[in-house]
């Protein structure tokens, strides 16, 4: 049983070599929706720190879902 979410679709929209990656995501689950990911690199030493985010627009049902299901709580 899949119980994960579906990427359908996923477009660069911007790179900045050795700074940043933009990407347009497209879910078909478990809820349709359309977010940004960003992953942004910083030198650090001889590595780099790497701070991914994503955003988008949520609905109502997805606002709630985002109160009890916080991916920032596990």
């Amino acid at each position: 049983m899949h119980t994960g979410s579906s990427l359908e679709r996923q477009e660069c929209k911007a790179l900045q070599f050795h700074e940043f990656v933009l990407f347009k995501m497209e879910f078909i689950q478990p809820f349709k929706a359309t977010n940004t990911a960003e992953f942004t690199l910083e030198p650090e030493g001889d590595g780099t720190v790497v701070t991914w985010s994503m955003y988008g627009e949520r609905n109502f049902l997805g606002k709630a879902m985002g109160l009890i299901l916080s991916p920032d709580k596990r």
